[in-house]
């Protein structure tokens, strides 16, 4: 059984989300990667916003997600090829002490 509601990153992007984000009149979202691979979207309330929620959604002290990403939502509801920013989650290459 998946955290999340999506068991896909193209869960997230189907007509019925698309309406979903006209409803909520989202401007930005965050597609949050679970650590057992299942999704869920988060609303931003500017892209600012939205970093931040993907920063601490990928922080391993706060949720520990493996990765999340940051769209501009289109006025149709769809999302753009492209992310505007991507977090994901630390190595141990990052946190290794390498002085």
């Amino acid at each position: 059984m998946p955290i999340f509601e999506a068991a896909t990153i193209r869960d997230l992007m189907t007509p019925e989300r698309d309406a979903g984000r006209v409803a909520r009149k989202a401007r930005y979202i965050v597609a949050v990667e679970a650590r057992d691979g299942s999704w869920c979207e988060l609303d931003g309330d500017d892209e600012a916003h939205a970093r931040v929620l993907a920063d601490n959604w990928t922080d391993p002290q706060r949720m520990g997600a493996r990765g999340a990403s940051v769209w501009a939502v289109n006025a149709d509801g769809t999302l753009p090829r492209r992310s505007r920013y991507l977090a994901v989650e630390p190595t141990a290459f990052d946190t290794e002490d390498l002085s």
